[in-house]
């Protein structure tokens, strides 16, 4: 424990990580950045797969990826799946919904769906087709 504690401590070489460059080849560097800004407009896309989006994870960063959700019933089994390219989760409950029931024959009574779902959209549509609805709030 305390060598490891040592080595922990100790000074790492890639503590200050990064490459030195000349101020020619730095502003080199920022035309070409700049030329791919505004290629790519404002829309985060990947170049090589054009259908994923950047998405952030916890952290502040951002990752290439797509959106899975899942539904499962009150015994844990799995009724519905969906994969989508968009990075926010407020419309993606009542498409899940209508799955739900086209793959059940018949639409979910009750649903229970984390905060990052809500919207009010969602809510007054889930509220007319008598559904109840509880969303998760973290604390």
């Amino acid at each position: 424990m305390r060598r490891w504690r040592r080595e922990l401590e100790s000074a790492d070489p890639d503590q200050d990580p990064g490459l030195e460059i000349n101020a020619e080849e730095a502003e080199r560097w920022q035309q070409q950045m700049k030329q791919v800004r505004s290629a790519r407009s404002e829309i985060k896309q990947s170049l090589t797969d054009p259908d994923a989006r950047f998405m952030r994870e916890r952290g502040a960063r951002f990752r290439l990826s797509y959106s899975g959700e899942l539904a499962v019933s009150e015994d844990h089994v799995i009724t519905a799946v969906r994969v989508t390219q968009h990075s926010s989760d407020n419309a993606s409950l009542l498409p899940m919904i209508v799955e739900v029931e086209r793959r059940c024959g018949r639409r979910p009574e009750k649903v229970l769906a984390d905060s990052g779902f809500y919207s009010w959209k969602t809510w007054t549509e889930c509220t007319s087709w008598a559904l109840t609805v509880m969303f998760l709030i973290p604390i």
